[in-house]
């Protein structure tokens, strides 16, 4: 295109839609970057991530940076221990039940020890659900643990424990 004389009278042609189209391309892929972005940064404050729904962690790193993880959706795996008193994760069956662990907590109700063999139960677990992080120890009855993880859904793995093997 050039520059049009001001001795002109007649009509400039106007742009073709080849043209317009070849134009607008760089703005309307401007556009879907732009909205891709903030839909991932939506996603992802959410989340915790830009895609799917749970962050797979190991326990000790869960509880090491709790914080980071506090209001997310989460899974982890560890030893489910279910005593009359108290429902927890815990990273050994080694430590007492305060220490290293995660308050358990099923709205659902849901058995995931089936067997019972004694009082206090224990088996590997793998238990995905929305993790939350205190330190005032605000979960549990009583109210003393750090760390509360919500059940969403579960999968035992191998055998069960009774509390003569912890």
């Amino acid at each position: 295109m050039g520059v049009t004389p001001s001795f002109y009278q007649g009509n400039t042609p106007g742009q073709t839609i080849g043209e317009w189209l070849k134009s607008s391309f760089g703005l309307v892929l401007l556009i879907a970057i732009v909205g891709l972005s903030i839909y991932g940064f939506i996603t992802w404050q959410n989340t915790g991530q830009v895609f799917g729904n749970y962050i797979n962690v190991q326990i000790v790193e869960l509880l090491s940076y709790a914080n980071f993880y506090d209001g997310k959706k989460i899974c982890t795996r560890g030893f489910y221990v279910q005593t009359p008193s108290y429902t927890i994760l815990k990273v050994s069956l080694k430590d007492d039940e305060y220490t290293r662990s995660i308050w358990i907590y099923d709205p659902e109700y849901r058995e995931i020890i089936t067997r019972i063999w004694g009082d206090s139960k224990a088996v590997v677990t793998t238990i995905c659900g929305n993790f939350a992080s205190s330190r005032a120890g605000e979960y549990g009855i009583p109210p003393v643990w750090n760390h509360q993880l919500t059940v969403e859904s579960f999968k035992t793995e191998g055998e069960l424990l009774n509390e003569a093997n912890f």
